[in-house]
């Protein structure tokens, strides 16, 4: 499993498919959340698609997110420390995610590295940025 898991992390880093995963992932939000205007977008939807980046590891993407919400970057990251620290919310924010994929084999997958990104986290406090 870790070996299949490994395969997809390494397809997943070609930027077309990293930009497909994210969207998959995403769902509906991360297939319209470039298309609202800058000033209209919600801090929060920021933070769902922020986290997704970072336990799936949606490198460009993130960087993406930071570089569309620079002007409101502060906002954001304040929002990600305070939010990024409650499990349940991280917690249903992935769960979601993992929801919107349709394909049996990649959704145990995606679960699969979502229970492994926990259980390091577990250990200590914890906290959204300790998955970067």
């Amino acid at each position: 499993m870790k070996n299949q898991i490994e395969d997809i992390v390494k397809i997943i880093y070609d930027p077309k498919v990293e930009a497909v995963g994210f969207l998959i992932l995403s769902g509906e939000l991360g297939q319209t959340f470039f298309g609202i205007p800058k000033c209209k977008r919600k801090i929060e939807d920021y933070g769902k698609l922020i986290a997704i980046c970072i336990v799936f590891e949606f490198r460009r993407t993130l960087l993406k997110l930071f570089k569309e919400g620079e002007s409101k970057i502060e906002i954001i990251l304040d929002y990600l420390r305070e939010e990024g620290k409650k499990p349940e919310v991280v917690e249903n924010w992935i769960k979601e995610a993992i929801e919107n994929i349709i394909d049996p084999k990649l959704k145990t997958s995606a679960i699969e590295i979502w229970k492994e990104k926990k259980q390091k986290i577990r250990e200590k406090d914890f906290d959204l940025a300790k998955m970067l």
